[in-house]
C-alpha cells in the first residue's frame, strides 16, 4: 500500500499539467477568434464608410449638375436642339 500514494500523487500531477495546458491552448484558440471577430468587424465598417463616401461623392456630383443646367435655364444660355 506504500507504493500506491506516490503513484496516485504522479497521476494527479500528470493530469494537472495535461489540463492545464489544454486549459491554456483553448485560452489562446478563444483569443485569437475575438481578435479576428473583431478584425472582420473593422473591414466591414471601414467598408461601408468607404461605399458611403462613394455614395454621398455621386449624390453631390449629380446635385452639382443639375444645379448648373438649373442656372443655365434661368440665365436663358442653355442651347436648345
Amino acid at each position: 500500500m506504500d507504493y500506491i500514494t506516490p503513484i496516485l500523487a504522479a497521476v494527479v500531477a500528470v493530469v494537472g499539467t495535461l489540463s492545464a495546458s489544454i486549459y491554456t491552448q483553448r485560452s489562446a484558440l478563444q483569443g485569437k477568434r475575438m481578435d479576428f471577430d473583431q478584425a472582420q468587424a473593422q473591414r466591414k465598417e471601414d467598408r461601408e464608410i468607404i461605399e458611403r463616401k462613394a455614395w454621398l461623392e455621386q449624390r453631390r456630383a449629380c446635385y452639382v449638375a443639375l444645379n448648373r443646367h438649373a442656372a443655365r435655364i434661368s440665365n436663358g444660355t442653355l442651347k436648345r436642339r
